[in-house]
C-alpha cells in the first residue's frame, strides 16, 4: 500500500510530504488531519480523501508497525499503539480536561474553515485597532498643526468625508493589527472568535511577515476600504476560503490558520464578539459627530 516517495498532504493552503502512512495515522490521531484531508502519492490519478486513500472507511487505522495486529474482530488492545481513533480522540480530551495536553494549539486544530468568525474578528479588528489609530494620528497631527487636525476632523464629521473616515480606519488598522498577530498569532477579534495565524508549526509569524500579510488583507480581502470594491473583495475570498480551505494571502506566505474547536462557548463568544463590533460602531459614530 506504501509508495517509495510516501503521501503529499493540502493543509492551510499549502502541499506538505512526502510522509509515510504511519506519519498520516500519526497526524490524524493528534488532530492535525482529519478524515476529509486530501491526500496523494505518485501513481495515484488524483488527490482523495483521506479516509478513502488510507483504507479507513469502515474500519480502524492500520497497527503500527512493531506490533502485533489483532485478530478480526478483537477488541482494541488498551492502551497499545493499535487502538482506535475513536479511543485516541477519547484519550486526548481526559488530557485536555487534566489540563496535561502536551500540544498547547491543540484547542485550536479545527480543520475546517471558518469564513464568518474571521470575518467578524477582522470587523472587530478594524473597529478596534483602527479607531485607536485615528486617535492616534489625530493627537501627532494636533501637537504638529491644530488647524490642519481641527479641519481634517471637522471633514470626516460630514456625509462627504465618510469615504475618507472608513478609508484611514481599513488602512490605519494595518499597523497595531500585525504587531499583535505578529508576536502572538491572535488580536482581540481573533482571540474572541476563536482565530490563530501561526507558522506551520504554531510559531508566531514575526512583524515583518504580519505586515505583509496585513497589506494582502487589505488589497485582497478588504479591497482597499473602497465602496464596492471592498464588497467583491470580501465575496471573492469568501469563495476561495470555502473552496480551497485557505485565502490567497495565507498560501502565499505559507501561514496556518487554525480555529478554536466549535462549542457552546464559542457561540457565546461569537455573539458576544458581534456585540462588541456593534458597540464599537456606534460609539465611533458618536464620537465623529462631537
Amino acid at each position: 500500500m506504501e509508495a517509495v516517495a510516501g503521501w503529499y498532504y493540502l493543509r492551510d493552503g499549502g502541499s506538505f510530504g512526502p510522509e509515510p502512512t504511519e506519519r498520516l495515522l500519526e497526524l490524524l490521531d493528534s488532530g492535525g488531519l482529519n478524515r476529509a484531508t486530501p491526500i496523494w502519492r505518485q501513481g495515484e490519478p488524483d488527490w482523495q480523501p483521506l479516509e478513502r486513500g488510507l483504507g479507513l472507511l469502515d474500519q480502524a487505522p492500520p497497527p503500527v508497525p512493531g506490533c502485533t495486529p489483532l485478530p478480526p474482530g478483537a477488541p482494541p488492545r488498551p492502551g497499545g499503539a493499535s487502538q482506535t481513533l475513536v479511543s485516541s480522540i477519547r484519550a486526548t480530551l481526559a488530557q485536555e480536561r487534566q489540563g496535561q495536553s502536551a500540544q498547547p494549539l491543540s484547542k485550536f486544530d479545527d480543520a475546517p474553515p471558518h469564513p464568518w468568525r474571521r470575518y467578524f474578528a477582522r470587523m472587530v479588528d478594524l473597529a478596534v485597532g483602527g479607531g485607536l489609530a485615528w486617535m492616534l494620528f489625530g493627537f501627532a497631527l494636533g501637537a504638529l498643526d491644530q488647524d490642519a487636525a481641527n479641519s481634517l476632523f471637522t471633514l470626516l464629521g460630514r456625509p462627504e468625508g465618510r469615504f475618507i473616515d472608513i478609508f484611514g480606519t481599513v488602512f490605519l488598522a494595518i499597523f497595531p493589527c500585525a504587531l499583535v498577530i505578529g508576536f502572538t498569532g491572535s488580536s482581540l477579534g481573533k482571540m474572541i472568535f476563536g482565530v490563530r495565524v501561526t507558522m506551520p508549526d504554531g510559531t508566531p509569524i514575526g512583524m515583518g511577515k504580519a505586515l505583509s500579510r496585513e497589506f494582502r488583507v487589505w488589497a485582497g480581502g478588504l479591497g482597499l476600504g473602497l465602496p464596492l470594491v471592498n464588497l467583491f473583495a470580501l465575496i471573492g475570498s469568501h469563495h476561495r476560503l470555502k473552496k480551497t480551505g485557505a485565502t490567497s494571502w495565507d498560501k502565499a506566505l505559507s501561514v496556518r490558520v487554525s480555529y478554536r474547536r466549535s462549542s457552546a462557548l464559542q457561540w457565546v463568544l461569537n455573539v458576544m464578539g458581534v456585540l462588541l463590533w456593534l458597540a464599537c460602531i456606534v460609539g465611533l459614530n458618536v464620537i465623529g459627530r462631537v
